[in-house]
């Protein structure tokens, strides 16, 4: 074997380490295989935030993240984004959202959004809530079904209700 041709599959074989398109953690989402789950990297939750209104948000910078009413810590953002699901304002402490799950479907992403209300009959207690899920995973260029980029028109009127 000439050395033209070892350095080619040295190369070849060393591509997937050095371009993070393995297998292993740091894996490209667009290499994902159809119907493979996206891992949580990290996630916050709370019942009670300063969104006024229902929101589905893909965030992909720091200027965006600053300017929704929660605090996530340190992102990534070269590596990783952040989708958040809020309620809006409802009656009580009762109420809940998470993002479960996150999988490639075709050309883009889905996401398991699963809203808990209190049961029929509950006496709703506490106070006015405006629960939120949001979660950090791994960076992609795919679309997010039902997720929009987290504008800045669209960031402010959740803030406000509007």
């Amino acid at each position: 074997m000439n050395s033209k041709t070892l350095a080619l599959i040295l190369t070849i074989l060393a591509w997937p380490v050095f371009s993070g398109c393995s297998g292993a953690p740091g894996q490209t989402v667009e290499l994902l295989a159809n119907g493979e789950t996206i891992p949580i990297l990290r996630q916050k939750s709370a019942a009670h935030s300063r969104f006024g209104r229902k929101l589905r948000a893909a965030v992909y910078d720091r200027g965006s993240l600053d300017m929704m009413p929660i605090d996530l810590g340190p992102v990534d953002f070269e590596h990783e984004m952040v989708l958040i699901a809020a309620m809006g304002p409802v009656p009580s402490e009762g109420y809940s959202i998470q993002i479960h799950r996150l999988w490639r479907h075709g050309s883009s992403l889905r996401a398991d959004v699963q809203v808990r209300y209190p049961a029929a009959g509950t006496t709703l207690r506490g106070r006015q809530a405006s629960p939120y899920h949001a979660i950090v995973v791994p960076r992609s260029s795919l679309n997010i079904d039902h997720f929009g980029a987290g504008r800045h028109q669209d960031i402010v009127a959740a803030q406000s209700g509007r």
